[in-house]
């Protein structure tokens, strides 16, 4: 089950103040480390994984390539996010990365797809800045500062995000976390994934139905 909380800034400023940042709420926070990371989002013509409840994409990540489906149904509340999410590393590194994809579905999706074709959806081309927060009593949680382009067949678009999501720590610390973030930097908590922002501005007007 993943754990975080999402929320959008409105500034590269702000932005890079994060990456500079000490420590938030008591916890210190690691060096910054900035990589780049492309995420293909998929599925099918007529969106079998999405009515069936489910987002799924392959990550770019150097060499390395992941699966990861994640439920779409979890609770936003302030920006929060809980949902299932499945994780799973493509190796040897695939000639066809959608066909790897696919064949790394848990079995129950991939019975939804069926025959199907799935394609891509919309691609995420991310420069990312990742640092980790330790507490004082050893809880631990990912802040995550994207500055993140969305290309489909609708054009493109971008925004700067920031994500704290827990690694070994309560709900309550982390709300506690992310809390003094939002206010200190002025944070916009975000109930839209990047799924979800995807679909709507770079791939159609209107999102099919989630039939679940």
């Amino acid at each position: 089950m993943e754990l975080e909380y999402k929320f959008v800034c409105e500034s590269i400023e702000a932005l890079e103040q994060l990456a500079r940042l000490d420590a938030v709420a008591g916890c210190r926070l690691s060096p910054a480390k900035t990589g780049e990371v492309r995420d293909v989002y998929f599925d099918t013509a007529a969106f079998a994984l999405l009515k069936a409840g489910y987002g799924a994409r392959v990550r770019h990540a150097g060499a390395e390539r992941r699966l990861t489906v994640k439920g779409i149904g979890g609770s936003t509340e302030g920006g929060l996010h809980a949902r299932e999410e499945i994780e799973t590393r493509l190796t040897p590194v695939p000639e066809d990365d959608l066909a790897a994809a696919r064949a790394a579905l848990p079995e129950s999706l991939r019975a939804t797809v069926g025959e199907a074709a799935i394609q891509e959806l919309f691609t995420v081309q991310n420069v990312r800045i990742v640092r980790e927060g330790r507490s004082r009593d050893g809880g631990r949680f990912e802040l995550a500062l994207d500055r993140a382009t969305f290309r489909g067949p609708r054009g493109e678009s971008s925004r700067c995000e920031v994500e704290v999501e827990a690694v070994s720590m309560s709900e309550a610390a982390l709300r506690e976390v992310a809390e003094a973030l939002r206010q200190a930097f002025l944070l916009r908590p975000e109930p839209e994934s990047k799924y979800h922002f995807g679909l709507r501005t770079v791939v159609r007007s209107r999102e099919p139905r989630d039939t679940r």
